[in-house]
């Protein structure tokens, strides 16, 4: 029973992750929910072109090597920049090191300029998904509220070691598993094994694209940390489902184009889910109980954490202490001036009366 219904959880949040055209209502409803949407598709994009840029000069150094003069113009291949020193003419190693570095310089200069602007537009557009939901919210008629500074540390621990979990499934088991069978993988089944992994890495590519999705909405309510996750943890078959389309699209694109491909079809469609999720309208606690990592993970980022608040507790310990000290002594002096002003009074009293003997 519980199987079927989270199956029947997955198909409706398939369903809410297919629904475009709402979303596109959404956008076209309120001028500052679509430039939002513009810049944000807009700094995501450059963002993925210059990183495309870097990686793939990157990669041709290592792959394709760089093409260089000896002293006879004989052009020859280094596969590394300081692979072979012997194809260099002549024992100065001042010429060798300036010959290596020559066609180096340019790629270094250019990565230089534009390491920062990568930078940039991550920071942007990764800010860009928070105004977008708050212009959301704000568009639908309601307030938009602001989370807890200090939780943000703990929410962020706990999405890392989610993005942990999906590289381990994604990466390291692949290459474990091949590492265990040898040869005799490619044998079992077609790569059993590898496509196993391929498959859990994409539901949890899903999980997660439904996670970024539904978190700069809850955000944007004021929702505390414990209280996203445990949504997140609670539907996570409806999460799964909402966000299996884009995750299976990604997976196809970076199968037939590469990584870069995949990368970059998330960063386009990406924001689209975000006034998907908005719309919706699946923002109510649910009383089942959270999947069993979400809950792990949490308790370990608190864990993990626990020095940074037991250091916050004790320093607020010693400010309460320090407080409540200067309020008693406060008190204290308050009572002394008092007490010295009544006395001050009586005195001032008891010589402004007459004597009854010199009256009489």
């Amino acid at each position: 029973m519980t199987e079927l219904k989270g199956l029947w959880e997955v198909k409706r949040g398939f369903k809410t992750g297919l629904k475009y055209v709402d979303a596109a209502n959404i956008l076209v409803k309120d001028q500052n929910v679509l430039s939002s949407f513009g810049l944000t598709v807009t700094y995501s994009s450059i963002y993925w072109a210059l990183l495309g840029y870097l990686v793939s000069g990157i990669s041709n150094i290592i792959t394709e090597g760089i093409h260089l003069k000896d002293g006879k113009g004989v052009v020859f291949k280094l596969s590394t920049p300081l692979d072979s020193w012997a194809q260099l003419e002549g024992d100065d190693t001042t010429h060798k090191v300036l010959a290596v570095l020559k066609p180096l310089l340019p790629i270094l200069a250019i990565g230089a300029l534009l390491l920062p602007a990568v930078i940039y537009c991550f920071q942007t557009y990764m800010a860009l998904y928070q105004t977008l939901a708050d212009a959301l919210l704000a568009a639908s008629g309601k307030r938009v509220s602001s989370v807890d500074p200090g939780e943000e540390g703990y929410a962020g621990l706990v999405w890392l070691l989610m993005f942990l979990q999906l590289q381990v499934i994604e990466v390291g088991m692949p290459i474990i598993s091949n590492s265990f069978f040898g040869d005799s993988i490619e044998s079992i089944g077609g790569n059993i094994a590898l496509k196993l992994w391929k498959a859990l890495g994409v539901l949890m590519s899903a999980f997660l694209n439904g996670f970024y999705a539904f978190d700069n909405n809850w955000r944007a309510r004021g929702f505390a940390a414990d209280k996203r996750f445990k949504m997140l943890g609670s539907q996570a078959c409806y999460y799964m489902g909402f966000g299996l389309p884009l995750a299976l699209l990604c997976a196809y694109i970076g199968t037939t184009r590469g990584f870069m491909g995949g990368f970059g079809t998330f960063l386009v469609l990406f924001p689209i889910h975000i006034p998907l999720a908005a719309a919706s309208n699946n923002f109510s606690d649910h009383k089942a109980k959270p999947i069993f990592f979400v809950t792990f993970f949490q308790a370990l980022a608190k864990a993990i954490g626990g020095c940074n608040s037991r250091s916050t507790t004790s320093a607020t310990i010693v400010a309460s202490a320090g407080s409540s000290h200067r309020r008693r002594t406060r008190s204290s002096v308050k009572k002394r001036s008092s007490s010295r002003s009544s006395s001050r009074t009586a005195r001032t009293s008891s010589r402004s009366r007459p004597r009854r003997s010199a009256v009489r």
